[in-house]
């Protein structure tokens, strides 16, 4: 007969071998999980954020969202970096002619967000350090040169 003790020992080998995998890969896909949340929220506000006020300043203001939400989550191994700089797309009038006459404009802002999630286990099965998501937002927006005062 064989001995209960020795089965029990290797049962418990091939159980750790399952269940250690199954425990990384779990961690991992909730960093993924993580960082998609963290990279949609922040393109959502940089995108928001860059639809408010004169169309020139976009760029800057999605640019301080972005910056901001790095530094915020940088302890979290997550690397967030804007992809491009924001696209204003204007209908209508030139914001050239809106600066001597005034008036609305109307269009659209479109940011890209990119983080670089690092996981443990997932990175030994794809071959790199990081997982790369990306996220886009079009906003749409209105803004009213003001008219300039007569001289």
């Amino acid at each position: 007969m064989r001995s209960k003790k020795g089965n029990v020992s290797v049962e418990f080998i091939v159980g750790l071998a399952v269940l250690v995998p199954v425990i990384f890969i779990g961690t991992d896909l909730a960093a993924v999980v993580v960082g998609a949340q963290f990279n949609d929220s922040t393109c959502d506000e940089a995108a928001r954020v860059a639809a408010a006020g004169p169309p020139s300043q976009a760029s800057s203001r999605a640019g301080i969202v972005i910056a901001r939400a790095a530094v915020v989550n940088s302890s979290f191994g997550r690397s967030l970096t804007m992809v491009g700089s924001p696209t204003v797309n204007i209908t209508g009038p030139t914001v050239a002619q809106l600066t001597a006459s005034g008036g609305p404009v109307t269009g659209t802002v479109s940011v890209t967000t990119q983080v670089l999630v690092k996981t443990a286990f997932l990175s030994l099965l794809q071959g790199q350090n990081y997982i790369t998501l990306t996220s886009t937002r079009l906003v749409p927006f209105t803004y009213s040169f003001p008219s300039p005062t007569p001289p």
